[in-house]
This record gives structure tokens, C-alpha cells and sequence, in this order.
């Protein structure tokens, strides 16, 4: 009765080697989030207008109304560092529902460490290239456009968020079903977010190259040789991208994007059964003899846009760290101007 993603992990709470106790605050943690989700989706309107109003010319604008809404005074200050800061307390507020708090506060944490014991001449370089290709600031972007999308899938990943409460669920396993919008609805935003999350790993690479080489556009030779730069490594494939983060200080679970449903999307071939939700991909598709599709259902496919919002949330937060170290750069070069006069 009602196989529904919050009936089956109820039952797996119940069958789980968990206290009471413990899966009593499971449930009341979930409850919380989806009051958080209830209040949230009656302004989701206004989330996206303020997201959206970050990149408009008019910053005082976008601090006051980011202030409003956080009954949170944002100073009236226009440095970029400033606008940032206001920036990602609001994404970190209205987006606490998706992500787990404790996990991003925790990074944001490891990453100014990380920087600030990284050797200063090659970070330097590394952000100075980073900011001067308006590489930084067009991947801040991308991963902006990402957020209000989020919002307008709401419903359908609220039953993923459910299986945030065991970790007995089996991916194509169960067709616990969803009675929202289909699968068409929401394809293309799983290869947007697997979109950001590639050109992400650039800045990871950068950083391992410079804790393993001292240089950010040195990598290990992979296959009897070495990519040249940090250039050569965004023009590679998703797939490919991993194998060139040796001995990586990121822990990446190459499983948080599924390539193969990536690359099916991007060339439509997929399909969804409406009846039983299960959707068919060909990651191999296109060819005369179409190959053996792998299957998944609906569910599984939301909670896979979930689990990758979550991940470029997290490096989100290291695009912010860098700019923060530019303007210390910044402020740097102004402070040893000025004691040069």
C-alpha cells in the first residue's frame, strides 16, 4: 500500500540497526527540511529574482533585497567581497533544504586552509590566470543558472530527499514511484549540472597539480605522456578528466555523475515509460545495431540531480574561496604599492 519513496524508507528505518531514537531524529531532521521546502517554495519566485539580480549592474539592489529577505542587514559596502559574501549566506539559507549543512560548512573550512598553506607564487599564478580568462567568474555564473532550476524540480526531488534516511536504498532496484512530471521535464538539467561539475574539476586539478608538481599546469603522465596545461585539460571528455587527478586532495566519487546517462542525454537517446517510470538509456546509442540500454527509474534519476546539485554546491563554495584570495592578491599588490611610493 503507497509504495512510495517515504514508505520504503520508513520500513528501512524500521528494519535498520538504528536506535529508536536515532530514527526518530531521522524523522523529525526530515520534517524540519520539508517545512523549510514548504516555506521556500511559496517564494520561490523571489529566490530566483534575487539570484538573478547578482549579476545585474545594480549590486546595491541586489544586497538590499538579499537583506529583506534574510531580515539580515548586508551593510551597505560594494566590494566584490562584500556582494560575494551576501551572495553565498543567501544561497546557503534558501538552498539548506537540498544539501547537508554540516558537510559544506566543514569544506568551506578545509578549503581556506588549503589555500592558505598553499605555496603563495604558484596560487598566485594559478588565480591571477584563473580571474584574468574570466574562467572564475563565467563558471560562478553557470553554476548560478543552476540554482533556480533546482527550485523549479522541487517537487519531484522532494521524495529522493527521503532517502537521505537509509542507506539500504538500491539504485534500479525498486520502482518507488513519483506522481509528478516526467522524465522529460528535468532531463536536460542533470546534463547542465554534469556540465558545471566538469568544468569544476579545472580547479581541482589546478590546486593537486600545485600540491604534487608545484604548478598548476603540470600533470602527471598519464599513458606515456603529460597534458601541457591546465588548457589542455578542459578540452577532455568528462570520463577522461579523472584519470589526470592523481593522488587527488578532493575526495571525488566518480560516482556522483553518471556519464553514461550524461552522454545519452546530450544525444537524446533515451527513453521514458510513462506508466512505469522507468527510463532506458544508451550510453553506446546512435550506431545502426542500437546496443543493450541500461535501466533506471525515475526516482533514481531525481536523486541523481539531487546528489549532483549537492556536489557542485560544495565546490561552489571553493569558486568563492579563490575569489577571496584574488582580492587578497589585491590588496596585497595595493599595500606593497603604496609602501613603495
Amino acid at each position: 500500500m503507497g509504495f512510495t519513496p517515504f514508505i520504503m524508507a520508513v520500513n528501512y528505518l524500521h528494519d535498520s540497526t538504528d536506535s529508536e531514537s536515532d530514527a526518530f531524529s531521522k524523522m523529525a531532521f526530515h520534517s524540519e527540511r520539508l517545512e523549510q521546502l514548504n516555506y521556500f517554495h511559496d517564494k520561490a519566485d523571489e529566490i530566483k529574482a534575487i539570484i538573478r539580480l547578482y549579476n545585474g549592474n545594480n549590486k546595491q539592489l541586489f544586497k538590499k533585497r538579499v537583506g529583506e529577505f534574510l531580515q539580515q542587514d548586508q551593510g551597505l559596502s560594494l566590494k566584490p567581497q562584500d556582494i560575494n559574501a551576501s551572495l553565498y549566506l543567501f544561497l546557503n539559507f534558501v538552498f539548506l533544504p537540498f544539501v547537508h549543512f554540516g558537510e559544506v560548512k566543514s569544506l568551506v573550512k578545509e578549503y581556506t586552509q588549503l589555500i592558505m598553506n598553499l605555496p603563495k607564487k604558484p596560487l598566485d599564478d594559478f588565480v591571477e590566470n584563473l580571474i584574468s580568462s574570466n574562467f572564475l567568474s563565467t563558471l560562478q555564473k553557470d553554476c548560478l543558472k543552476i540554482y533556480p532550476e533546482i527550485y523549479n524540480a522541487e517537487m519531484p526531488i522532494r521524495p529522493a530527499l527521503f532517502l537521505d534516511l537509509t542507506k539500504k536504498y538500491e539504485k534500479e532496484k525498486i520502482a518507488a514511484r513519483i506522481s509528478t512530471k516526467e522524465f522529460q521535464s528535468y532531463k536536460d538539467l542533470y546534463k547542465d549540472i554534469a556540465e558545471v561539475f566538469a568544468r569544476q574539476l579545472t580547479i581541482i586539478a589546478g590546486i593537486n597539480n600545485i600540491i604534487h608538481r608545484n604548478n598548476s599546469n603540470s600533470f602527471k603522465a598519464i599513458d606515456g605522456g603529460a597534458l601541457s596545461s591546465l588548457e589542455k585539460f578542459t578540452s577532455k571528455v568528462l570520463s577522461d578528466k579523472f584519470k589526470y587527478l592523481d593522488d587527488c586532495w578532493y575526495p571525488i566519487n566518480k560516482e556522483v555523475v553518471d556519464v553514461g546517462m550524461r552522454n545519452a542525454i546530450a544525444h537524446n537517446n533515451v527513453q521514458y515509460n510513462e506508466i512505469s517510470q522507468e527510463i532506458i538509456y544508451y550510453p553506446n546509442g546512435g550506431n545502426l545495431h542500437q546496443t543493450t540500454g541500461s535501466t533506471i527509474y525515475f526516482l533514481d534519476f531525481m536523486r541523481m540531480i539531487l546528489v549532483l546539485f549537492r556536489e557542485i554546491h560544495n565546490l561552489h563554495h571553493l569558486i568563492k574561496s579563490l575569489f577571496y584570495y584574488e582580492y587578497l592578491i589585491r590588496n596585497r599588490t595595493l599595500t606593497s604599492s603604496s609602501t613603495h611610493q
